[in-house]
């Protein structure tokens, strides 16, 4: 597939009359409760140009709701009306894949749910985003393994690009490399547009400015990087080249971040000549409402995308080896005692048969437990799926393949492999 390099000239981002509902409990009840239809965006419009945009408010005000429209991640029933135009076209079906967006990351989900793997080091995190977004009729293996070196310069990682990014077993890198390695990820595709959702969130002052000085500067390569941002203290206010202020679904500010703080100081002068300038830029023709279904095309066949998946999650099995080892030993364990109990038991026909009955019990009983965690596989990597299958990594297909192969079998069919060995050999005679 090929990607336009849309960057080089700067791409514009507009979005016109957005609505968007989202459907929400109207009150306690917990089974039969009454539902509604809650409007989150009431019709906002702005213009994001290339540089470093924020989008700003209170907690509920929907930044996030907003930040997710323009990168197509939303689902498209809630967008009631309006659309987005990329400079002033109808906005591409392949646009999500195109660009890159850094979720939301605070400290509870870094300990559970984050986005890259921590038993993989920043080289591996960033190699595995190359080796399936980027097309291999274009790079081959020594242009990924380059594309991969080149981020880790432009990021500042040379450090700790050979240490584990970390997780709750495993002391890895800080938090700011961590966003850092979470922006590299996308940074991979060399995208237009970057969107962030709140990339300050959980760190201390001095590396959320450190990381938004980052921004700016990839900003400054012609890029449209696009944040929501809480709260942000002046240092980091003032790299703002355009923002976007939210409250309650409504815009109450759009324009340059430097004129902002006259703006409010003189609100009614300002808000007649701000509006003026909007509708000459957005323009009052009518369209029709895009929900347009998005399209997916993915940069790297089926087969190519089961192998690099298999590859990482045999990674972190490896670097996992209590996993596999604690369940042989249970189900050794488990072996031994139904072993003993029914030691070379009586043959006999009603005797010999009350015996398989109680031994096939067991048996039955205690696959079926030990394989019940199989499911926190799917549960606890859940977060990965959801944002790697959503920005063209792999198909959901391949993630359950590839969970299979590489995880269900060696950690299940193995352990029950000795624990029914064993079994046969000290019931049988």
């Amino acid at each position: 597939m090929n990607r336009p390099s849309l960057h080089k000239n700067g791409i514009s981002l507009s979005f016109h009359n957005i609505r968007y509902e989202v459907l929400q409990k109207l009150n306690d009840v917990p089974v039969c409760g009454k539902t509604g239809m809650k409007e989150i965006l009431c019709g906002v419009s702005g213009l994001l140009p290339p540089g470093l945009n924020a989008i700003m408010g209170p907690t509920g005000s929907g930044k996030t709701s907003l930040l997710d429209v323009l990168a197509r991640r939303k689902d498209p029933k809630g967008l009631k009306d309006g659309y987005v135009l990329v400079n002033g076209h109808k906005v591409p079906g392949n646009f999500r894949m195109m660009c890159g967006y850094v979720v939301q990351l605070t400290e509870l989900v870094i300990l559970q749910d984050d986005i890259v793997l921590g038993t993989l080091t920043v080289k591996e995190n960033l190699a595995f985003s190359a080796n399936l977004r980027l097309p291999p009729e274009q790079y081959n293996a020594k242009q990924r393994q380059k594309k991969v070196e080149d981020v880790v310069e432009q990021l500042g990682l040379q450090a700790c690009a050979d240490t584990m990014v970390g997780n709750e077993f495993i002391r890895g890198v800080s938090g700011g490399e961590r966003k850092r390695v979470n922006v590299g990820m996308e940074m991979i595709l060399d995208p237009p547009v970057l969107f962030l959702d709140e990339p300050t969130t959980g760190l201390d002052a001095n590396t959320a400015n450190s990381l938004v000085l980052l921004l700016c500067s990839l900003a400054n390569e012609g890029r449209n990087i696009i944040m929501s941002i809480h709260q942000p203290r002046y240092s980091i206010f003032s790299l703002f080249d355009r923002l976007v202020i939210l409250n309650k679904g409504q815009i109450v500010y759009r324009g340059p971040a430097k004129k902002a703080v006259g703006y409010f100081s003189d609100i009614d002068s300002a808000w007649q000549e701000i509006q003026k300038h909007y509708e000459q830029s957005l323009g009052t023709s009518s369209r029709k409402l895009d929900i347009s279904s998005y399209e997916t095309q993915y940069a790297t066949g089926f087969f190519h995308q089961v192998r690099v998946v298999v590859k990482r999650t045999g990674l972190n099995i490896i670097r996992h080896p209590m996993t596999s080892f604690v369940q042989i030993i249970i189900m050794l364990v488990f072996a031994f005692l139904i072993g003993l109990i029914y030691y070379q038991s009586d043959t006999s026909f009603q005797t010999g048969l009350q015996n398989r009955a109680g031994v096939f019990f067991f048996l039955v009983s205690t696959n079926v437990i030990s394989n019940l965690s199989a499911l926190e596989i799917f549960i606890k990597n859940r977060s990965h799926l959801i944002h790697e299958s959503a920005s063209g990594y792999y198909r959901v297909s391949v993630y359950f393949i590839a969970q299979v192969f590489a995880d269900l079998v060696p950690n299940r069919f193995v352990p029950n492999l000795f624990f029914t060995v064993v079994v046969y050999f000290m019931v049988g005679k």
